[in-house]
């Protein structure tokens, strides 16, 4: 799929570059062969940023030929090319261009300026300018029509599903040893939910097309990446009350049904029937009891239990530790729902 993907882009762009123009038909290729990505960075993003360097570069390229147009001017004006290229490097650095606008930004000026023909330096730009736009048509339609799912937006709706499942999966094993592999799991999956959405919010927006549902996305990784971080603290917190007491009997069974509950208000997210925000409510009242009935159980037993001083402190206060991750968790359970069913209610792209 890749290679026709290439084939075909690049084969459009050079046809439709040399029909327009037969001299400088080859730049609308070359374009295509900079602009095509596998995996590194979106196409998208990657295409947009070269553009927009490509446009200030030339722009740049123009005026300074303009300047020195005079015959004794000529050899003068590659100093002009001096404070582009220091520019262009804070735009290589930039977020906005990255380093594919800041290198085509700083080559546009350079090939503009260094050019040593008998063509005007604005007709060059001009059709050059051109023969970027078809490069990047066909780029971009090569993706819509070969790889739809490669699209920012398809990668970001799949991605949010991953982080729902690594969440699921991080909860589900709480009580055996590799949750910690897994809370490492579904931190990564978080951090790759965040860069897709943020390419998806580049993504150009046609006009049949709705806008791209950004805010809802951040909203939602904001709740997951808390969540992960909860879910750490708990963990560390029920570990050290294990070491402690030397055995899990003060946590009681409680745990276990905060476990369940918080188990199935996720599986809910991964399922196919609609989110309910009342149920989640309901479920939300019937964890916080969940959480007072394990602290009053857990002092109980503790208390029951012969220790050291230090030891009951230490207990005590990862028992309140732990208490406070539980109703955190169930507050951020129930935001994640409500952010999630914001999202099923926005127009799809």
């Amino acid at each position: 799929m890749t290679a026709a993907k290439c084939a075909v882009s690049l084969g459009l762009a050079v046809l439709l570059g040399l029909l327009f123009n037969n001299d400088h038909g080859f730049w609308s290729g070359l374009i295509v062969a900079t602009t095509m990505t596998a995996g590194r960075d979106s196409t998208w993003a990657v295409a947009i940023a070269r553009a927009h360097g490509t446009a200030i570069g030339s722009i740049y390229g123009v005026l300074g030929c303009l300047l020195s147009q005079q015959p004794h001017l000529m050899e003068l004006r590659f100093l002009a090319l001096l404070p582009w290229l220091v520019l262009s490097t804070f735009l290589k650095r930039s977020r906005a261009y990255g380093p594919a606008g800041g290198i085509a930004a700083a080559l546009s000026g350079i090939i503009i300026v260094g050019r040593r023909y008998d063509e005007a330096p604005m007709a060059f730009t001009i059709t050059r300018l051109v023969e970027t736009f078809i490069g990047l048509s066909c780029t971009v339609a090569a993706d819509l029509v070969f790889q739809r799912k490669a699209r920012p937006t398809a990668r970001a709706r799949a991605q949010l599903h991953c982080c729902i499942t690594a969440l699921q999966e991080c909860v589900d094993g709480l009580a055996s040893t590799s949750s910690a592999k897994q809370q490492k799991v579904l931190l990564e999956q978080v951090a790759l939910l965040k860069k897709y959405a943020a390419e998806a919010a580049g993504e150009p927006n046609f006009l049949w097309l709705a806008p791209f549902p950004a805010s809802c996305y951040d909203k939602v990784q904001g709740s997951l990446s808390r969540m992960a971080q909860l879910l750490g603290l708990y963990q560390q917190a029920r570990a050290i009350v294990v070491d402690t007491t030397g055995s899990s009997q003060v946590l009681g069974a409680d745990m276990n049904r905060f476990h369940s509950l918080l188990s199935a208000s996720l599986e809910a997210l991964l399922g196919e029937e609609d989110v309910d925000l009342e149920d989640g409510k309901g479920m939300f009242c019937q964890d916080i009891a969940v959480v007072r009935s394990f602290l009053g159980h857990a002092r109980e037993t503790l208390l029951q239990q012969q220790h050291g001083e230090e030891e009951e402190q230490l207990a005590a206060v990862c028992l309140g530790s732990i208490g406070f991750c539980m109703g955190e968790m169930m507050k951020e359970a129930q935001q994640l729902v409500a952010h999630m069913l914001n999202l099923s209610l926005q127009p799809s792209r």
